[in-house]
């Protein structure tokens, strides 16, 4: 169940992310603006995440309910500026309630096979402001599954994503907003893959 508090207004279906944001950095009271968010990436640096939230001295909710297509150890990470914490199903799994901070962090949570409650709750002192999360299944190699779920419902992957290097190494990727690792492949003729 998504429970929504009272707002300013309140989405009744939601399909996303259900976004409360507040003009305090104690998430307490009625949410000043509540929306729906159909992807949590924002990078809003010195700027209001919308009317009637002030740039400076915020805090916000993202709430939903994600179906895992598998069981197994999922990599959330989390862009956060300036403190975040993550919970699925009600559980604190992810804590950094820093101060003047920007950060891309990383916590492996194992899940079962199934939809999960998430929420990532954020404050916002001064400056820049952003928060973002994404979530992968992950083997004991690496990222093997990224996912990034859009607006539509459909989920992006990087099919079209060519790394060129020596053969057995590995790399660290960003792409679209997506992160991962792998082990490379080697290929038989490198000259002709665009990259």
């Amino acid at each position: 169940t998504v429970f929504i508090m009272p707002g300013s207004p309140c989405p009744v279906n939601v399909s996303g992310w259900v976004g409360e944001y507040w003009n305090n950095v104690t998430l307490s009271g009625t949410p000043a603006l509540c929306r729906e968010d159909a992807v949590l990436y924002f990078e809003w640096q010195g700027n209001s995440p919308g009317a009637p939230i002030q740039p400076d001295q915020f805090s916000a909710r993202w709430t939903r309910q994600i179906l895992f297509p598998a069981t197994g150890s999922y990599r959330f990470s989390i862009l956060h500026d300036d403190g975040a914490r993550l919970y699925v199903d009600g559980v604190l799994r992810f804590e950094n309630w820093c101060d003047n901070c920007g950060l891309w962090e990383e916590v492996n949570i194992s899940l079962s096979q199934g939809v999960h409650l998430v929420v990532m709750t954020l404050w916002e002192n001064q400056g820049w402001s952003s928060a973002a999360l994404q979530y992968s299944l992950t083997d004991a190699m690496g990222v093997v599954d990224t996912q990034t779920p859009l607006a539509d419902g459909i989920t992006e992957r990087p099919q079209d994503l060519v790394i060129i290097t020596n053969a057995g190494a590995r790399v660290r990727w960003v792409y679209n907003g997506q992160q991962g690792q792998a082990q490379s492949n080697p290929v038989s003729n490198p000259a002709n893959y665009r990259h």
